[in-house]
Parts: C-alpha cells; structure tokens; sequence
C-alpha cells in the first residue's frame, strides 16, 4: 500500500529522496551499531505450526489499548480506519482533511478522508504517528507500515510472531503477536468478501447475474412452408395465445421473409435527401488494400446488396468513399462505408429524438408486450435521386452507390414518414 512519499508529492522532492538512496549506496555509513535484534527457535513457543499468518498486535494508540493492529512492512503509511476512532471516541475536529488517494498493490485505490496525530505505545516507547484515516470495511483496527517502524527501529518476524525493537534504555524490547486472531480474521475477510479493501488483499472477480430469460414457442405461420414461424411467449395462457396465432395468421402477408419482400417507403411519401455545404469541396478517398478474408467480405456484401436492389454501379462520381472490414464478436466481418467527409458537409439536424429510459419505464405495467425487429429500417427509405451519387463507395468489383439510406451516413429525422414522426411525437410528449 502507497500513498505520500515521506520526502513531500512533488516530482523534485521524490527525485531528491531518490538520490539520497544512491548517493548512501555509494558512501557507506561509518556509524557503529547502536544495538542487534536476532531471532531464535524460542521465540516460536507457543506459536501453532506450520505458521501462514500475518502478524497483528495489541498495541497502544492515544488512550486506548488497540486490538487487532496489523504490522505490515509492505505499507509506506501508517493506517487507521474511522470505525476504530468511532469505538475510540478520538475527537474528529483534530483530523486535518485530504483529498490525496491510497494505493494498493492491486492498483485498488481509497481516497483519504484526512490525517490525524495520535501516539502509539510501544514498550516504553513512544512515537507521535501521522495517521492516514479512511472509510472502509476492514477486519482491522488499524495498520502500523514502515513510517512507524522506522521510526522506532522495529524489526518484525511474521514466522516468529513478534516485532523487536531498542527500548528507552537500550534494552531489546518485544511485542507479541496474537496468533488466534490472526485466524479469526481469516473468517471475517472471507465474511467481508474482500469488498474493495485496503488490506491488501485481492478482490474477488465480478460476476454479472442477468435476468432469467422467459421461454419461447416457435408457431408457423405457413403449413406449406416450415420456415416462416414467428415466436410468442410460452408463459401465455392457452386461450391468449389461440388469439395471438390467429391474429399472426390472418395478417401473415405483412411479414418480410427476405430482402425482396421489403419494398421499402414510396418515394412520394418520403426520401432521403443530403443538405451538403456547396461550399465544401468534394473529396475521393484513396482505395485502402485489403487481405484475401477482407476482400472476400466485401465482395459478398456487394453481391447481396445488389440482389437486394440496395445498391446500384455508377461512374465518374464526385464524391468517393472508401470501405472499412473489422471483424465481429462472432468471428464474421462487418463491411462499413467510411462517410465521414461526407458527414463533415453535411449540417446536423437537430430533432428531439425520445429518450430510451423514458420509453423502458412506459412499458410498465402493461400485461404483454409486442417487439417488432426493424431490420434493416434505414433501408426502407430511398436516397433521392439528385443525392445517390454522393454515397459512392469504391471496391475491387467496381464503384457503387446507394439507392437506399445507407448506415453511417447522417441522418435527417425530418425524413421519417408522417406515421412515425407521429408515433416519435406522442412518446416524447
């Protein structure tokens, strides 16, 4: 865990303390030993083997007698959580606020609710310690890092249970570890589910829970021909659902099967026209080189798009774009037009389009609910004549152009026919 360098937060400041380190690399110290911590097998009575537990003591902090204090020697600050001052009764008026963020080594950060001066007893020492004090659910009270136990040259053993330090006198001074609570934290992370801490402690992977989906029946529409079917709710009672077949059934010649089917809106009611500046200059895109899997891609779409009637070959126009092939989830390729140029000249139409959370929560309430897949909507509306042209997209089989409103162009919701400009209307009203 990491927060505010000792040496202050400017980029100076920290090459500066940085420097320190080699330059006392390069010129050993001359001062003599002032005292040797050593550890030994006696110092592992009583201590229950094998031993994996983090070290966590009693210790003094302001007036109180702190339980479950973790001492970790991967934590450049010293710790307190706002629980522990709450059971301590420390006044908050005392804690200096800050908006500066802890690190883990997880990259998991908390942000700091500010820094409080309490002391902690150790033995007969005692140390003023710049507490860092944040809001979270943690098994412990607090955690003691390298800040305190620099300061008073503490040298602590997880293997041995214990941390060592020079007392007052000079005299070796110990504190000893609680191993039995040590386990009982065990319990209480996975209890906690290691939510977010600053223990460090690695948080449990994110599982998404989707919604059950509801079951289904396929009904054909046509005994002659198995492949038209349509779907409908298999929760439906069976009197509902006799209506909703023979309703399908009497209005089956409203469903498209295939692109032909879909003759899209006569021009008279509508079509698609472009508001392009005259005063930008038309502009041709170079043709980009594709791979073999990407040209085949293309090449596909083109043929489809021309049995569909969607696209048309022209020549000499002044406006080009060129194609861009980027590969699906599923493994299958998406053929885009590149339009911007096209986009840039062409102003925005500002329409008051209904909100999509507004039109979720209307549906509330209502006992069934009817989903109609637009497929291919833009298509339905033709490109007017005097604007085809500038839709040219250039392929290896030759250039073409739209004869229907293509995706990735901008559209005028102007446009839309009267019956659902209507409909738009009546749900953002």
């Amino acid at each position: 865990m990491g927060g505010s360098p000792p040496c202050g937060d400017s980029v100076r400041a920290v090459k500066d303390y940085r420097r320190q380190a080699v330059t006392s690399k390069r010129w050993p110290s001359s001062i003599e030993d002032d005292h040797q911590i050593t550890f030994s097998n006696a110092d592992t009575r009583g201590i229950h083997m094998p031993n994996n537990d983090p070290l966590l003591v009693d210790i003094g902090i302001g007036e109180c007698q702190v339980t479950k204090v973790l001492i970790d020697t991967g934590s450049s600050v010293d710790l307190i959580f706002r629980h522990t001052l709450d059971k301590m009764g420390v006044d908050l008026k005392n804690m200096k606020p800050s908006s500066r963020t802890l690190t883990g080594f997880n990259g998991a950060s908390e942000q700091m609710l500010g820094t409080i001066r309490l002391h902690v007893h150790a033995g007969d020492v005692v140390r003023t310690v710049k507490f860092s004090v944040i809001q979270a659910k943690a098994p412990y009270n607090a955690i003691l890092g390298t800040s305190w136990l620099h300061a008073i040259k503490a040298i602590p053993s997880s293997y041995h249970q214990c941390v060592k330090f020079p007392g007052k006198d000079g005299s070796k001074q110990t504190i000893r570890g609680d191993q039995q609570a040590a386990r009982e934290i065990l319990i209480a992370t996975v209890k906690l589910q290691q939510s977010a801490s600053l223990i460090n402690s690695v948080s449990k992977p994110i599982h998404k829970v989707y919604p059950q989906k509801e079951e289904i029946r396929e009904v054909p529409l046509d005994i002659d021909d198995p492949t038209k079917v349509v779907r409908i709710g298999a929760f439906l009672s069976d009197e509902m659902q006799s209506q909703i077949i023979i309703f399908l059934r009497d209005n089956a010649s409203t469903f498209p099967w295939s692109a032909s089917d879909m003759k899209g809106i006569d021009p008279t009611i509508t079509s698609h026209e472009l508001n392009v500046d005259p005063t930008f200059k038309p502009i041709r895109q170079k043709r980009r080189k594709l791979g073999p899997d990407r040209s085949k891609a293309v090449n596909e779409e083109v043929d489809r798009l021309l049995a569909a009637g969607s696209i048309t070959e022209v020549r000499y126009p002044d406006w080009l774009a060129d194609l861009v092939v980027v590969k699906k989830k599923n493994g299958k390729w998406r053929v885009c037009v590149d339009f911007t140029d096209l986009n840039k000249a062409c102003p925005k139409d500002s329409y008051p389009l209904p909100h999509i959370d507004r039109l979720v929560e209307s549906t509330a309430g209502n006992e069934l609910l009817t989903f109609m897949d637009a497929f291919s909507g833009y298509n339905q509306i033709m490109m007017h004549p005097d604007d085809r042209e500038k839709t040219a997209f250039i392929t290896d089989q030759g250039t073409y152009c739209y004869k229907v409103m293509p995706f990735g162009l901008k559209k005028r919701w102007s446009d839309l026919p009267a019956p659902r400009q209507q409909n738009v209307c009546r749900q953002t009203g």
